[in-house]
């Protein structure tokens, strides 16, 4: 087999093993066994992207899910000097996809409309990239454009992006980089508060912690899976599946315990899915069970 073969055959199954896993365990390991603090992912060796204090290039960017989709766009041109939230991604796998997810939440949670935020991917193959993230939507952002880069597998020749590290983060203000992280090894514990520490920087407001961070993600998985449970294409035993999934995952977590509460009720009360007969009934008994959560 070829090295070029090889690479594509290793990016499938990168891609496949992820799509299994976030429908299944998402955000499980990370919370629980990676360490607290920036690790050294960021090192001091390792640069990618404009450093702190360089002007941001253009950048165009095929928009491949968002409002824009379909379209190409220069994102640092448009943003006419606005905040600009950039991560760049050369890999696909849990953690740099968990992390990606968990700062975008963020970001789109604080409702800043002067911020300019954009996942990138890097790819020599845009055509079949554009493939596998459209049928890897709904485990991408909501409201944050996703696209990909125009310019091969290292980006833009201006941006030094390198291709060695699985994520680049840049913030800009006025189109000069404030912060610039270039992570080897992407960890939600410890880059996601440093991340974000600097965001605010930029957008105002204090620094999130660990659990502020993490908690809307949570209920975000909470969310997601039972709209897989109520999907009318879902059978009895993937139901089975989620369910088991869905109450290993809210034990201990409060927070996730009052949203699947708070959403199994609103849809026992709405009676839109009563034709769901076995998601219906986990729904029905997680209302009650976690009523006194409410």
């Amino acid at each position: 087999m070829s090295k070029a073969n090889t690479v594509a055959v290793r990016n499938r199954l990168q891609w496949l093993a992820l799509t299994i896993f976030t429908v299944s365990l998402p955000l499980y390991s990370q919370e629980t066994s990676q360490q607290d603090g920036p690790s050294d992912k960021t090192d001091r060796k390792t640069f990618s992207g404009p450093q702190l204090g360089e002007q941001l290039p253009p950048l165009k960017v095929r928009i491949v899910i968002g409002d824009n989709a379909g379209e190409d766009v220069d994102i640092v041109s448009d943003a006419k000097g606005k905040p600009i939230f950039l991560i760049f991604m050369n890999e696909w796998n849990e953690q740099v996809a968990e992390l990606m997810r968990v700062i975008t939440l963020y970001a789109e949670q604080r409702e800043k409309p002067e911020l300019v935020a954009a996942v990138v991917w890097l790819t020599s193959d845009a055509s079949d990239l554009e493939t596998r993230l459209k049928r890897a939507r709904p485990h991408m952002p909501k409201k944050t454009p996703v696209g990909i880069s125009l310019e091969g597998p290292e980006g833009p020749g201006a941006y030094g992006l390198n291709r060695h590290v699985q994520m680049t983060i840049l913030i800009t203000d006025h189109n000069v980089v404030t912060s610039n992280f270039a992570l080897v090894q992407p960890s939600i514990n410890g880059d996601s508060v440093a991340v974000l520490r600097e965001l605010v920087k930029v957008i105002g407001g204090e620094p999130p912690t660990l659990a502020e961070i993490l908690s809307p993600r949570r209920q975000q998985i909470v969310a997601t899976r039972i709209e897989l449970m109520v999907d009318k294409s879902a059978s009895d035993e993937r139901v089975q599946q989620l369910a088991k999934i869905l109450e290993s995952f809210v034990g201990s977590r409060p927070d996730a315990k009052l949203k699947l509460g708070q959403i199994s009720s609103e849809i026992v009360q709405s009676g839109r899915s009563n034709d769901r007969k076995m998601a219906l009934g986990y729904l029905r008994k997680w209302a009650k069970e976690f009523e006194d959560l409410q």
